[in-house]
């Protein structure tokens, strides 16, 4: 009798188990499809509005922003953690109410540094404005003030200094969704700020300042 072999054919064993793929790395999260889409975007309007095709408002960048992330939301739910989004939502919805409660409409447009320097003014007074930057309105070189003219300057982010000479005076009304606003070295800021403030002098023109987030100042 021929004694057995327990040597097992090659091949014949159990099929080794089967091997998995680690799919986080293969697919891109949630948060980062959003982020990017958002960043898209704002991209996209903002080239647009440098090419003149559209007048590029932040108010409907934030809403569309959050409409994206609304949207992500809802294709994944149950599937994948979305704290990253759900932050991001929170920050766009915290802008856009700021932007909302801001007092003065804010227009934005150009991007940089804008310095003006008037020497005459017009019996209406003048507006000024600027997308994202600094906006100074340097008043001290006027040389005729019309009594009661309104002067208007708004940043949509950024900040926007008016200079008065030391004899004008002036009725100031303020307004910044998130920031600060100063009127001769005394300040207030958080969220929605809303400041009226009188400047004594004469003759007395009309100040109205607003940022959609950033700083507004009248000095000296």
């Amino acid at each position: 009798m021929t004694p057995s072999d327990d040597r097992t054919p090659e091949g014949s064993g159990p099929p080794p188990p089967p091997t998995t793929t680690d799919t986080s790395r293969a697919r891109p999260s949630i948060t980062r499809i959003t982020v990017g889409a958002v960043l898209l975007l704002i991209g996209v309007m903002w080239l647009f509005d440098a090419t003149g095709l559209i007048e590029l408002r932040w108010r409907a960048v934030f809403a569309a922003a959050l409409t994206v992330i609304g949207v992500s939301l809802l294709a994944t739910a149950r599937r994948e953690p979305h704290g990253g989004v759900i932050a991001t939502g929170v920050v766009l919805g915290v802008l856009l109410l700021a932007s909302a409660a801001t007092p003065l409409t804010v227009v934005t447009g150009a991007v940089g540094e804008r310095q003006e320097r008037p020497v005459t003014l017009a019996e209406t007074g003048a507006d000024y404005e600027l997308g994202v930057g600094s906006l100074v309105v340097d008043l001290r070189q006027v040389e005729e003030f019309p009594d009661g003219a309104r002067i208007s300057a708004s940043v949509g982010i950024g900040e926007v200094v008016v200079r008065l000479p030391d004899d004008v005076g002036a009725e100031v009304q303020m307004g910044v969704g998130i920031g600060e606003a100063t009127v001769l070295g005394e300040s207030q800021g958080g969220f929605g700020v809303s400041v009226s403030d009188e400047i004594e002098g004469a003759p007395t023109v009309v100040l109205e300042l607003s940022a959609g987030i950033g700083h507004v100042e009248v000095r000296r």
